[in-house]
């Protein structure tokens, strides 16, 4: 499954955001977008094109794992988003292009 900017463009995307900040975009895009998802066991994971485990996901729960160096400490200590502001993000982020509903994003990935 990837975010299927077919029918959403991204300008929409960041639209729906409120998004302006070209670096901003720029990561989100290159980072949040078009992953490719791998269910195993009771989970489905997200890969980034470098098979890096951005997201995984609880089949079971509300559970939504967040890589932690590779999104959340870098939109914490770069954008200087607080930790409401991250969880929200993320969880507007895949609702809006993973069709994802009811999940609650957490540090839960560590490389």
């Amino acid at each position: 499954m990837v975010c299927n900017m077919k029918t959403l463009t991204q300008d929409n995307l960041f639209k729906h955001l409120n998004i302006i900040d070209p670096e901003l975009i720029s990561f989100i895009q290159d980072n949040m977008l078009n992953l490719k998802t791998v269910k195993y066991t009771n989970y489905i994971f997200y890969f980034n094109d470098k098979g890096e485990n951005i997201f995984q996901q609880g089949l079971n729960s509300t559970y939504f794992g967040v890589n932690n160096e590779l999104i959340w400490k870098v939109l914490k200590e770069r954008f200087n988003y607080l930790f409401h502001e991250i969880s929200e993000l993320i969880k507007s982020i895949v609702e809006y292009c993973y069709n994802l509903k009811n999940i609650l994003p957490m540090i839960g990935i560590t490389n």
